[in-house]
């Protein structure tokens, strides 16, 4: 004889978010897709194969299943914002170890790293993020700049550009975000001062 328990939730709403929150935590795909309206409230997310592709490379990184990896696509596919904005935020909410994960950011323009490690920060410091996931980490208050900020948990995000300052930095990541300006790729001058700073 078989007995059907049913069981009216407390409150629906909190019980969905709790799931959606679990799901973001377990796959970087399902936190960008969650993440976006936070940090491109005026563009939907407008989803493919390449978007993807990079997230489930970029998880794997964080796994440890592969050490390297290229992305090379066309510029305006969401690659920056993927790889050094919605990455590095959702490392430190996926684990409690995973806060003390450390990342270095370069460019061949500081001002682009300085763009969107001020967009990694704000969406850090949402009110979506604090809320739906509920962090054992706050800011830290002795290093929150643009450039290099760090949690109460010894983790940190550093930005850096492409022939600047770099030495002496540590972390478990380094992402170079387009390395050249597009007008400098048939130069060989330009490329060799690049491989030669990496």
């Amino acid at each position: 004889r078989c007995q059907v328990v049913t069981r009216r939730l407390q409150d629906p709403a909190n019980t969905y978010r709790q799931v959606e929150a679990e799901l973001a935590k377990r796959r970087l795909r399902d936190f960008v897709e969650q993440a976006w309206p936070v940090v491109e409230p005026a563009r939907a997310l407008i989803s493919g194969w390449h978007v993807d592709a990079i997230a489930e490379h970029l998880q794997a990184i964080s796994e440890g299943t592969i050490k390297h990896l290229l992305i090379n696509i066309p510029p305006g596919h969401g690659k920056s914002l993927v790889v050094s904005v919605l990455w590095p935020a959702w490392q430190w909410i996926r684990t409690e170890q995973g806060a003390q994960w450390r990342g270095l950011f370069a460019s061949y323009d500081g001002g682009l790293s300085t763009r969107d490690s001020v967009r990694c920060r704000a969406l850090m410091e949402s009110q979506w993020c604090r809320e739906t996931f509920r962090p054992g980490w706050r800011l830290s208050e002795d290093q929150n700049e643009k450039n290099y900020f760090g949690n109460t948990r010894s983790g940190f995000r550093i930005s850096l550009s492409v022939g600047g300052r770099g030495t002496g930095f540590r972390g478990d990541a380094i992402v170079v975000d387009d390395p050249l300006n597009a007008t400098d790729q048939y130069s060989e001058a330009a490329r060799r001062e690049s491989v030669f700073w990496w």
